[in-house]
């Protein structure tokens, strides 16, 4: 078996979707499948090979500055930075890449003696927007997407605190309007997408053998009966500091988290959600429940944009100034741009995250 052999798999999503219980529920039933954590590094990669430009840095050290890289297994930290130092700008993500199937490949014949290729499940939401060039980086890739009721992504990100974030601040920032924007643009960019096989938390949360079965069959692997499963792989490794978020990943599924923003998320909170993500609930069968019901108040959604606008600022001015130290703060918000523009292929942001530890 060659490390060519060895197919990459990519699981997108929103953040809150259930991305990690799917892919926790698919390494306990499929042998020769390997699932990977998000880790940031691949998307900077692929933000460098979009742009073709080259940074003023060396290539292995962009591996230091992701705060999710220590995530990974041992082995494969050891052969990323291996293959990356020998690597010049333009093959970054070609060498991240061929790292993660030599590690595939050299784990399969450890535990099997090299008698099956392996498949590696990389899960990264933002690689969606990258799509194009991963699947010309390889051919053969499979890509998963699992998406879920947009009010219950927002119910759900407005309670979990930011693993790598400042202080307690949660994922929304108390701005539900900027999820459902988000939620809605995903959404839409995996839809217009042909070769995306597409989950709904929902199903998978009702019906789990039925969806676990259909994801196998995409991905070209055997997924073990329950009964024929003697001793499971283990649960999908979480790294320390995103534990909290992923409490119940390890716990049976609970059907009732499902509707849990029916009680939990308010009214003004729900019809702003809608109002934005009406499409893509509609495309995924979601059903809204205050559009036709608030009609005469939606005069009110202008005033409600901006009212979440502004709580989103002053969010941001109170947990980044006031309850945490402003030079971190001005430091992740550099890292949150450089994630997202093409400042990542220029060398000065590197320097300035460098100067402070991620670790507390």
């Amino acid at each position: 078996m060659r490390p060519a052999d060895v197919r990459l798999a990519f699981l997108v999503y929103v953040s809150r979707s259930g991305s990690t219980l799917l892919a926790d529920r698919l390494n306990n039933r499929i042998c020769n499948l390997y699932v990977l954590p998000e880790f940031r590094a691949l998307t900077w990669a692929c933000h460098i090979a979009k742009r073709s430009r080259r940074c003023a840095i060396e290539d292995a050290r962009i591996l230091e500055f992701d705060p999710q890289f220590s995530n990974l297994p041992d082995s494969l930290q050891v052969e990323l930075r291996a293959r990356l130092c020998a690597r010049n700008t333009e093959e970054v993500l070609v060498g991240i890449l061929e790292a993660i199937r030599q590690w595939a490949t050299t784990k399969a014949r450890i535990e099997s003696d090299g008698s099956y290729a392996p498949t590696v499940l990389v899960q990264g939401g933002g690689l969606l927007w990258h799509k194009d060039l991963l699947a010309k980086c390889c051919p053969n890739s499979v890509w998963l997407h699992i998406v879920r009721d947009p009010r219950g992504v927002v119910n759900s990100q407005r309670r979990a605190v930011r693993p790598y974030g400042i202080g307690h601040e949660t994922m929304l920032g108390g701005n539900p309007l900027r999820g459902a924007r988000y939620w809605q643009e995903f959404v839409s960019c995996a839809s217009d997408e042909w070769d995306v096989y597409t989950v709904r938390y929902e199903d998978f949360v009702m019906s789990p053998e039925l969806t676990l079965k259909g994801v196998a069959q995409c991905l070209g692997c055997r997924l073990t009966p329950i009964h024929e499963f003697g001793r499971p792989r283990g649960h999908l490794s979480i790294g320390r500091r995103e534990r909290e978020i992923h409490e119940l990943v390890r716990e049976p599924i609970d059907s009732r988290r499902m509707h849990a923003w029916r009680h939990e998320l308010s009214r003004r909170a729900r019809l702003i959600v809608e109002s934005e993500a009406i499409a893509g609930m509609e495309r995924w069968g979601y059903g809204p429940t205050e559009i036709g019901v608030s009609a005469p108040h939606r005069g009110l959604l202008p005033v409600l944009r901006i009212c979440y606008q502004l709580r989103g600022v002053v969010n941001t001015v109170w947990y980044g100034v006031f309850r945490r130290d402003f030079y971190r703060s001005i430091r992740l918000l550099v890292w949150s741009l450089c994630e997202a523009e093409s400042w990542v292929s220029r060398g000065w942001w590197v320097a300035f995250l460098a100067r402070c530890p991620w670790e507390e």
